[in-house]
């Protein structure tokens, strides 16, 4: 079987820099830049550019078996024949995550999967390797038992991060029955205590569609675990990717519905008694759950614990650019959605919520994962097509300031709710015609129907008077004296409209008047 060469490259750096290396907490830190620069300096041996982008294509688009058989034999090659069957097992399953990582790097609007190499793809420095590198390989194994529940066995890895790992879970007879086993290592079992809580007094105020649900828990065990409902759909950094590929008055609607979903599942737990703040909400944190079309948030509390972990990172220093643009490309690099009181240590407020969500409704109009709220976001929501109710608002959310800030995520939720009502709400129904013309077309009708009347009267009245004109005649020419006497000869007068000899004693003369 030909592996693939990238496969083969990475096994090689990890080979030479000792296998154990991968257990480091930091992502994108010193052995990982070490080996992003070993696997770019292969690259450059290579020089054939064409036969590396087919092999990158072929990697990312066969299936997860062939993947799984391509990372063990490239772990088998470069593993010391003396190497721990654990160190072994270590960096297989490394090599297995990095499909995934690829695809999430190759994620763009005209393909949202990341199944296919981008055109200008290419690698010229370090980070862009650093991209395509998962953070740190696994600590459990598949087909290993779930500890502590009979019936149970870990099945794949959906990921993993400086909190622990999540791991797809099912029962072997009871087929319906599956979840997303979160594990943590021994020293963060305190941070899973803090979670299993919060999760615990959020779920007893009532379950909400929006958010995650527990379903069991381990917490005395060895490892200790949460296991979570499984939400099959990825998360909201993919979803971002797709909304790019839709006209801007459909994007701007499907934005204002997931950010209303949002912001009604921060907003049902931060109504508890006293307050829950997420404080690490990211696209990330945000599950996609295609089966019920609808979002959901997940990370509670180790959440905020791993926040707090970046932004101190951040602060002293040792966050690695390697490590920023691993967490931005995947919509989890924290300080882009924390708010400037978060930064600075302060306590939780429902405020910082908020603005990450500000934050997220930015990116999802944008489609720029890579970018947090600057003084460019108003100008460029409105370059991607944004309404200006909605520009403003999603600028209030990430204020400076946190009380120009909506208060929690219910207020976001109801000005949101105004906003849609607003664009949806009908128009007014139109009035009858003669409401809508104004006073000067109303006297312009009015004349010209005035002067048909006139010019109808005038006409009756000629024609009339035509006729009447036309029925007169004028009198025969009377007999001279000498006439009147000749035989045969009666004289009778002409009558105007009299026929003659009619014998009317009425009618008068027309020369009498």
């Amino acid at each position: 079987m030909k592996v693939y060469s990238f496969f083969r490259a990475v096994a090689e750096g990890v080979a030479a820099q000792g296998i154990r290396g991968l257990a480091q907490e930091v992502p994108g830190g010193p052995y990982f830049l070490k080996l992003a620069e070993f696997v770019l300096g292969r690259y450059r041996q290579l020089r054939q550019q064409a036969a590396f982008r087919e092999d990158m294509r072929q990697m990312i688009a066969d299936e997860f078996t062939k993947q799984q058989q391509n990372a063990k034999a490239a772990a088998d090659e470069f593993a010391q024949p003396n190497t721990p069957i654990e160190d072994r097992v270590a960096l297989e399953l490394f090599l297995a995550q990095i499909p995934s990582a690829v695809r999430k790097t190759f994620a763009r609007p005209e393909d949202p999967s990341g199944r296919t190499v981008p055109a200008a793809f290419d690698l010229k420095t370090p980070d862009d390797v650093l991209k395509m590198l998962p953070p740190a390989p696994p600590k459990m194994r598949p087909g290993m038992p779930l500890p502590g529940r009979a019936g149970w066995v870990i099945d794949s890895l959906i990921g993993t991060g400086g909190f622990g790992e999540v791991w797809f879970a099912r029962h072997t007879r009871m087929t319906a029955l599956t979840g997303a086993l979160k594990v943590c290592p021994a020293r963060r079992a305190a941070d899973l205590h803090h979670e299993g809580d919060l999760i615990n007094r959020v779920m007893a105020a009532g379950e909400h569609p929006n958010v995650v649900r527990l379903l069991d828990a381990d917490l005395d065990g060895d490892p200790p675990w949460l296991l979570f409902e499984h939400v099959a759909g990825g998360d909201l950094a993919s979803f971002v990717h797709e909304l790019q590929g839709k006209p801007p008055e459909k994007r701007v609607t499907q934005v204002v519905a997931a950010l209303t979903q949002l912001a009604s599942a921060v907003g049902h737990f931060h109504r508890l008694n006293p307050v829950v703040v997420h404080r690490d909400l990211k696209p990330a944190n945000i599950l996609v759950d295609k089966a019920n079309k609808r979002l959901r948030i997940t990370d509670f509390g180790i959440g905020a614990v791993s926040s707090k972990d970046a932004l101190e990172a951040e602060v002293r220093g040792t966050a690695t650019r390697g490590g920023r643009l691993q967490s931005s490309m995947r919509g989890s690099h924290t300080p882009l959605y924390a708010s400037p009181q978060q930064r600075e240590g302060a306590d939780p407020d429902p405020r910082d919520d908020v603005h990450a969500l500000g934050v997220i409704a930015y990116q999802m109009l944008t489609g720029d994962l890579n970018r947090g709220a600057g003084a460019d976001l108003p100008d460029d929501l409105r370059e991607a097509g944004t309404p200006e109710p909605l520009v403003e608002l999603i600028t209030k959310c990430v204020a400076q300031k946190p009380d120009r800030r909506p208060t929690d995520g219910n207020d976001l939720a109801a000005r949101l709710a105004a906003i849609k009502s607003a664009a949806t709400e009908p128009p007014p129904p139109v009035p009858p015609e003669a409401e809508i013309i104004g006073p000067e077309p109303v006297r312009r009708i009015s004349r010209f129907r005035r002067g048909l009347r006139i010019m109808g009267v005038a006409f009756v009245l000629v024609v009339a008077f035509a006729a009447y004109m036309g029925t007169r005649t004028k009198p025969t020419v009377q007999p001279s004296e000498g006439e009147k006497g000749k035989a045969g000869n009666s004289y009778q007068p002409q009558y105007q409209g009299v026929p003659k000899g009619s014998g009317s004693k009425a009618a008068i003369p027309w020369y009498k008047y």
